[in-house]
């Protein structure tokens, strides 16, 4: 199976002093898709596109960085994600 990746950063940093630091990706996948590419994706994104394996509501410290896994829509032939990173301020 043979299928392409776009990524695009849509943010990255802090918004304004003091607050968490965000990182915002958009992917969109196509070609011949597999069945589990919701999970290829996911498991692309958590440790190759940056590390980060706590999910939102997942157990985790204050001050351990999380991340949101979204699909936006799917067809045959292409899926779009939205990934987002978010690292808590430490001062």
């Amino acid at each position: 199976m043979k299928y392409n990746i776009e990524i695009e950063t849509v943010r990255a940093g802090q918004p304004r002093p003091y607050a968490d630091s965000v990182l915002e990706y958009k992917i969109i996948v196509s070609g011949d898709l597999p069945n589990d590419i919701d999970r290829i994706i996911e498991e692309f994104c958590t440790k190759s596109l940056t590390h980060c394996d706590k999910k939102y509501n997942d157990e985790r410290f204050w001050y351990e960085s999380y991340y949101t896994f979204d699909k936006l829509n799917k067809d045959d032939e292409m899926c779009k994600y939205k990934f987002v990173v978010t690292s808590p301020y430490l001062d």
